[in-house]
């Protein structure tokens, strides 16, 4: 009986970690976006702040020829502290 009880108590551990890293993983993730989404706001204030201190000429020619992901890629290359959707919205906007 009690090999079955030491069985069941790791089978819960098991369950435990297996719902909790994920869940760890996810908090984390939106931690750090905020983070990003706050910093964003304090040196920029907005995205057409943050277009005014891109290489636009150079980004349009990344995107027309090597297409929008190239050119959102060299956005966030110049300014890292720009976040994905932001970076995207600025490519889209030139």
């Amino acid at each position: 009986m009690n090999g079955a009880l030491a069985y069941l108590v790791l089978g819960a551990v098991a369950v435990a970690v297996l719902v909790a890293v994920p869940v760890v993983v996810v908090l984390a993730e939106r931690s750090r976006r905020e983070a990003q989404q706050r910093q964003f706001s304090a040196a920029y204030g907005s995205v057409e702040a943050a277009r005014a201190t891109i290489d636009v000429t150079a980004v349009r020619a990344v995107r027309d020829r090597e297409g929008v992901v190239q050119a959102v890629r060299l956005v966030r290359r110049q300014h890292p502290q720009i976040p994905l959707p932001q970076a995207a919205e600025i490519v889209r906007g030139l």
